[in-house]
């Protein structure tokens, strides 16, 4: 447990956060900076923040965070995600400790500020194993010109069954449904989806989900099939080209902006 409070103590600190990142590939931005005044309602929220986090709050999304065994590394941004004027918390926490076949095991938490209390917003798990694992990102959208948050999700059933797909939301409107997200539906998101991009990878003789293969064979002639795998892609529930799925998907990049970068 103390690991997590160093390692958090040092992110939340209130001129922003520590040492930027390295360099990353995308336009120029306009934004505000990590090393602008903070505003009041910023310090009030980092207080907040931060009283929740040492108080307990971890114990809402680390399943292990008392584990004096665990060695944790931490990661986290202050950026206003949702346009309202306060900055939200976006969290990055992996269990160096906890090692899978493909990675450590990792949680990354969106935290806002309502109603003078924190919530949480945003979760999204990377569970280290071969069945995928999710993750929340800020990107920058660069034809829209604009930050956005993306919920970034893999899931797979060994050769039989996999998808990856990119949801980004309209963070103005939270949705009266309750999303439920990656391998074991522990992913959620309180915003609005506003578009999802997906790429979908299918066995077609496989017993489990052969019919789904059949289904896309029979929906659309945008796929691929090769060694026995149907791979087709979507935008929104509509079938696109591989080469729209790539230039959709490319538009998305890491920020550059510092205030929106994480440390």
């Amino acid at each position: 447990m103390k690991k997590i409070l160093a390692a958090l103590l040092c992110v939340l600190l209130p001129a922003g956060i520590l040492c930027a990142c390295g360099q990353q590939q995308a336009p120029v931005e306009t934004t505000t900076t990590a090393s602008a005044p903070a505003a009041p309602a910023d310090v009030q929220a980092e207080a907040l923040y931060a009283d929740y986090l040492l108080n307990g709050g971890y114990s809402d999304f680390l399943y292990d965070y008392d584990n004096p065994e665990a060695d944790f590394e931490a990661e986290a941004v202050l950026a206003d995600v949702n346009a309202d004027g306060v900055r939200e918390l976006l969290l990055h926490i992996t269990d160096k400790s906890s090692a899978g076949v493909r990675g450590f095991y990792a949680v990354t938490i969106l935290l806002g500020v309502q109603d003078g209390e924190v919530r949480r917003l945003g979760f999204a798990e990377y569970g280290g194993g071969s069945g995928g694992g999710d993750y929340l990102n800020i990107k920058y959208d660069t034809v829209e010109k604009k930050h956005v948050l993306e919920y970034e999700e893999f899931v797979r059933d060994g050769m039989f069954f996999n998808t990856y797909a990119l949801h980004f939301f309209d963070v103005t409107q939270t949705d009266a449904e309750e999303k439920m997200f990656g391998l074991s539906g522990s992913g959620d998101v309180v915003y609005k989806t506003a578009h999802t991009l997906r790429c979908v990878q299918i066995y077609a003789d496989s017993e489990d989900y052969g019919e789904d293969a059949q289904r896309i064979l029979a929906e659309t002639d945008l796929y691929k099939q090769e060694d026995g795998i149907v791979t087709a892609w979507e935008y929104d529930d509509a079938y696109i080209t591989e080469a729209q799925y790539d230039e959709i998907a490319a538009r998305f990049v890491e920020p550059t902006d510092p205030a929106y970068q994480m440390k």
